[in-house]
């Protein structure tokens, strides 16, 4: 034994003797008191550890003042070892300093990793309280002031469309006031699709809307609205669920031309197109777009002549099956009046009409189809699109643009008494369809607007293009379309006047309307993006951890005899340092682990479980 070390010993002996005599206590870590104390408040306790063998050997604990394990040190022989074998407190304070200076460093830098994200996040709250307090860089009071909207409520809607609101309200257990718009416009559009009506500036009157809202919340009153609304107006057809692929989506608009997708699990859809999709997933929404905004809708060419070589089967079927009736009528005294009467009426009811269908299926094939009316009504929960749908990237591509989006992620209604939930009679849809029945059969293909609406649209896309909104270095791009959905939504509510007529209380509600679905869109990006800088955060936290294990198992190994040690006594030592948790961080320590093995740093023996260090 060296002297330098037992005269430390006999030091540290010292003062702990004094402690005792001045009635001091001696610092104690799981009731065991330290048995050298250092001049930095540091102590050292000794332990009693076994071998798998069951043979006893010394080891040591060095420990802060706070009672924290900074390091540990192993006897170099399998056995009790004599005092004399203690740590010397220089050893120790070089553990101790060696330790303090990498946790300082490592603390340093993840302090400030953690630091600048958190920067990130309260300037991202920052622009989010500017994306809607002050309207996304802007004072939407100005605005509201400027086109007359004060006072305009977006869930009581003007029109037919009120009434059907209130008809989904009359209906619903649960309600779910926002929805009633989205889901109404939608029973609305339907009537577009049957009678092929485009809007008073020849606009496509195709829809696109998410609604955003708690699990439970009572989402499914509208969409049943709408599914008995298609029900009705025998459209069951046209309403279809989420499509497949890209080449679900072509066949779609080349076979039905003007439907509706019904998307509750509207999550599903957008996972199916993320990153990690199929080359055909990832060109569904694409496809979408083209269908829903393009006049004239051309489809792949390959996808186009597989619906034509089928579309055109079914057409020389067809016509075999109208010839042979034909033949039939024609034979005199083989058949009733009636009888010839009644085939007469299949050929011309349901034979004929069936072969325009066919013969417009091929000419989409052949010449692309136009106006097709590609709808599309999603709904999920803000959990299961938080970061998918609304971000301030998408806020600026062409998908985001053309939704319109209500979001309310705050709370569920309180269910309302079972005897003041009604049945409907869907008059009003009825009422509506017999209308634009009418205007079709006098040759109105399309809405009209007043001069008041016309005026106040104008208004709407003069503000719109003024450069602080056109150009907004995040919301551009919805500005943009603000007009252009305000033109939509007008239309679409006309379908329900007799007259087909765009009023100016219409366009006024679809500005309010719009106004507030770019606020929810902006308020759902805005917390995206809080929650993206919290999941980088955490990464910052694991990558800390992972090098805060790595430099762990480095020292402990370093410190042990032969520089091996089995696996389960390491993840031991490293853990029972503090800091992390055997838990929480258990992945973190596997994927560490695997990878120090697979860099070499450690030579891993899985038949003995020993953990031997790299020279």
């Amino acid at each position: 034994m060296n002297n330098e070390n037992s005269n430390n010993l006999k030091v540290s002996d010292q003062e702990n003797k004094t402690r005792k005599a001045t009635g001091d206590s001696l610092p104690m870590v799981d009731g065991r008191e330290a048995d050298l104390v250092l001049d930095d408040g540091s102590f050292i306790i000794k332990y009693i550890e076994f071998n798998t063998d069951d043979t006893p050997y010394v080891a040591y604990g060095a420990y802060s003042e706070e009672c924290e394990l900074i390091g540990t040190y192993n006897a170099r022989e399998n056995e009790v070892e004599a005092e004399d074998q203690y740590l010397s407190v220089e050893s120790v304070k070089g553990l101790f300093e060696m330790k303090e200076v990498t946790d300082t460093k490592k603390a340093a830098r993840a302090a400030k990793n953690e630091a600048e994200a958190l920067e990130r996040v309260e300037e991202r709250k920052l622009q989010k309280q500017n994306l809607l307090a002050g309207g996304l860089g802007f004072d939407t009071s100005e605005i509201f002031a400027q086109l007359d909207l004060n006072g305009i409520d977006y869930q009581k809607p003007p029109a037919l469309l009120g009434a059907i609101c209130k008809d989904i309200y009359a209906t619903s257990r649960r309600p779910l006031l926002d929805s009633y718009p989205i889901y109404g416009l939608h029973a609305l559009s339907l009537l577009a699709i049957k009678h092929d009506i485009t809007g008073f500036d020849d606009g496509k009157l195709s829809l696109l809307t998410t609604l955003v809202s708690l699990s439970g919340a009572g989402k499914d009153t509208g969409q049943a609205y709408v599914k008995d609304c298609a029900e009705l107006l025998e459209l069951n057809d046209k309403v279809n669920d989420k499509p497949r692929s890209d080449k679900n989506v072509t066949i779609d608009i080349l076979t039905r031309q003007r439907f509706l997708y019904l998307v509750d699990e509207g999550h599903s859809l957008l996972n199916a197109i993320g990153d990690g999709a199929q080359s055909s997933q990832q060109n569904i929404m694409a496809e979408l777009l083209k269908g829903a905004t393009d006049k004239l809708y051309m489809p792949s060419s390959m996808h186009a002549a597989q619906v034509a070589e089928t579309t055109q089967a079914s057409v020389n079927k067809l016509l075999k099956q109208i010839a042979d009736i034909e033949n039939k009528v024609a034979q005199d005294g083989v058949y009733t009046d009636e009888q010839i009467a009644a085939m007469q009426h299949n050929i011309d009811h349901k034979l004929k009409p069936r072969l325009v269908a066919l013969e417009s299926i091929m000419e989409g094939c052949e010449n692309g189809v136009k106006n097709p009316i590609v709808s599309l009504a999603l709904a999920s929960t803000p959990e299961r699109l938080s970061g998918q749908l609304a971000t301030y990237k998408t806020m600026q591509d062409g998908f985001m643009a053309r939704m319109l989006l209500k979001y309310t992620p705050e709370h569920r209604e309180a269910l309302r008494p079972r005897e003041d939930v009604k049945k409907i009679d869907y008059k009003l849809i009825v009422t509506a369809n017999a209308g634009c029945k009418a205007q079709k059969e006098q040759g109105k293909t399309s809405t009209f607007a007043t001069d008041e609406a016309l005026e106040f649209i104008d208004k709407l896309s003069d503000l719109m293009d003024q450069d602080e909104y056109l150009n907004h270095p995040t919301a551009g791009a919805l500005f943009a379309r603000v007009s252009q959905h305000v033109s939509r939504i007008g239309s679409i509510m006309a379908l329900g006047d007799q007259n087909l007529k765009v009023t100016l209380e219409m366009v006024k509600w679809a500005a309010v309307f719009t106004l507030n679905s770019l606020a929810d869109i902006a308020l759902m990006a805005g917390q995206s993006e809080i929650a993206k800088d919290k999941r980088e955060i955490v990464q910052l936290r694991d990558g800390a951890k992972e090098e805060m294990i790595s430099a762990r198992i480095v020292n402990t190994l370093n410190t042990t005899k032969d520089k091996t040690m089995k696996k389960g006594k390491l993840k031991q030592r490293v853990f029972k340092i503090g800091e992390l948790d055997a838990k929480q961080d258990d992945n973190i320590w596997n994927e560490t682990f695997n990878f120090m093995v697979y860099e070499g740093v450690i030579i891993f023996d899985d038949k003995t479980k020993d953990c031997t260090l790299s020279k």
